[in-house]
């Protein structure tokens, strides 16, 4: 060889994440100083973040050290460690570019972290077979109905708004519902619905928040509204309060 035309050499950090890894927060979620991130050194992490919210720290509160162990307080006996991914289960969670529940790609700051099942300590990067839901299983015996509430989107979140609702056992049958015509919309005043009648509604609306109640509402306006937030490097719709025009 006499001459090299050119060279290019490119770096580039590699922290690979093990089954008991501590996993930083990013530094805009860490400087927040709202998120406890315990740093334990052993598989049971999910043991760790109980134990914090049930028994906070007043000081060092992302140290074990701040806490009484979790086996001293809950019941772990049928919760199982994470089990090490297979090969070809690695080799997917490295190329991963997409999340696996809503499919959007990964940003330039994203991390990526296991999604398991802390009963049989699986990855759910594989589908989980019936027997493996084993709490749900008692509450679903109809295998039509296991299948569905295995499914990803399917909790009624915007009809379970109070706490009483968790206590239904059914949910009203399809004859009870019934769409409203222009008469009805017309006539139709949100005030004089009584709490606990035997009639309720489901709203689609606009809303304009007066500017009269711009300043008293300001820290925590009504009606969050899923958006991507302004100027944010994710692309990820998020929770937001707000007093836009929705």
């Amino acid at each position: 060889m006499e001459t090299i035309l050119f060279a290019e050499v490119n770096i580039n950090k590699f922290s690979p994440f093990g089954g008991i890894s501590f996993i930083k927060f990013p530094h805009f979620i860490e400087k927040k100083k709202a998120i406890i991130n315990v740093q334990n050194k052993d598989e049971y992490c999910f043991a760790w973040a109980v134990i914090s919210a049930l028994m906070p720290a007043h000081d060092h509160a992302s140290q074990t050290s701040s806490y009484p162990h979790f086996s001293t307080i809950l019941n772990m006996k049928d919760v199982t460690p994470i089990i090490p991914l297979r090969s070809d289960e690695q080799n997917e969670f490295d190329i991963a570019t997409i999340y696996n529940i809503c499919e959007k790609p990964f940003s330039g700051e994203d991390i990526k972290v296991r999604d398991h099942c802390h009963i049989t300590g699986k990855a759910l990067l594989e589908s989980l077979n019936d027997e493996d839901f084993i709490e749900t299983k008692k509450y679903f015996t109809d295998p039509r109905v296991l299948n569905m509430m295995r499914q990803k989107g399917v909790f009624p979140y915007s009809y379970l708004d109070t706490s009483k609702k968790l206590e239904q056992e059914i949910l009203p049958s399809k004859r009870n519902f019934e769409w409203m015509n222009e008469g009805k919309i017309s006539a139709f005043e949100l005030g004089n619905v009584e709490e606990h009648g035997e009639d309720g509604y489901v709203l689609e609306v606009y809303v304009q928040y007066l500017e009269s109640l711009h300043d008293s509402h300001s820290d925590l306006p009504f009606l969050v509204e899923s958006m991507i937030p302004p100027n944010a490097k994710s692309k990820i719709p998020k929770l937001i309060p707000n007093l836009y025009i929705r």
